[in-house]
């Protein structure tokens, strides 16, 4: 079985405060990854962090492994955070507020798309403004959030 490994880092934003120090830790989290000797393909995105390219690399990365048998996905996520509607979204280069779903990715869209290769384990870890905020303001929330996030899931874990 294999394990995944799943990097995104943004620091450059046209509309947003830019975020140098992204990139680096993006970098830093990639090489634990790497060092750890654990996963079988990682994928680090820290440049053309425009939203097409991102979803683009990230949808193609997961459907190389559509045939494959997956025991873990850890996805690390550092940037700007929005949290909207009761759902969490990972902002992009391009992100605007009127162009919320073209220039983002919504929590349930990338469940969405890590179901598809069906892990044994998928894990989350979220640096970003507003990633936790909620959550630990409200259990109600947290609970809502995680029951629906969960479903089609063996095992989920959110670190945020």
């Amino acid at each position: 079985m294999l394990k995944l490994g799943i990097v995104v880092a943004v620091s450059d934003y046209t509309h947003q405060k830019k975020l140098p120090a992204c990139t680096r830790d993006g970098a830093a989290m990639a090489e634990v990854l790497r060092l750890s000797g654990r996963f079988d393909d990682i994928l680090q995105i820290d440049q053309e962090t425009k939203s097409t390219r991102v979803k683009q690399r990230l949808a193609s990365f997961i459907d190389s492994y559509n045939d494959s048998s997956i025991e873990e996905v850890i996805f690390y996520f550092t940037g700007h955070g929005e949290f909207t509607n009761n759902q969490f979204y990972y902002l992009f280069t391009d992100y605007e507020q009127r162009r919320l779903r073209q220039t983002a990715l919504e929590n349930s869209e990338l469940d969405d798309i890590i179901r598809t290769v069906n892990p044994s384990l998928f894990v989350k870890i979220v640096d970003a403004c507003h990633s936790g905020m909620t959550y630990i303001k409200g259990p109600e929330e947290l609970r809502a959030c995680v029951k629906s996030t969960n479903v089609g899931f063996n095992k989920l874990y959110f670190m945020f």
